[in-house]
């Protein structure tokens, strides 16, 4: 069994934290912050956000796999959560109708 890149603890919050708002600024520095974006894609209008959010599943993914197959990491460590497609469903509808009503 391997170790986890960073122990638990401190150290581990701070490299989350680092990386939460290194995502988050180049988030908005690629203008996804606009909610008028985020409305584009409810009218299907404008996918960049999908192809964003989607490029960095992907590279997260890769970067998993790449660690894994290192030793880096212990993929069979990482816990997936059942999944609940109604409730997903509902909260998704719930919160996509306040981002489009915000975008206005």
């Amino acid at each position: 069994m391997s170790a986890p890149i960073l122990p638990e603890g401190a150290w581990s919050l701070v490299a989350a934290l680092i990386l939460g708002i290194l995502f988050g600024f180049f988030l908005e520095r690629g203008g996804l912050g606009n909610a008028r974006k985020l409305v584009g894609l409810f009218y299907l209008k404008d996918f960049s956000m999908v192809q964003v959010m989607f490029t960095a599943i992907v590279v997260a993914s890769a970067g998993l796999v790449g660690l894994g197959a290192f030793g880096l990491v212990d993929l069979g460590q990482i816990a997936v959560p059942a999944t609940y497609l109604w409730p997903q469903i509902l909260g998704g509808l719930v919160l996509g109708a306040g981002f489009v009503i915000g975008g206005y």
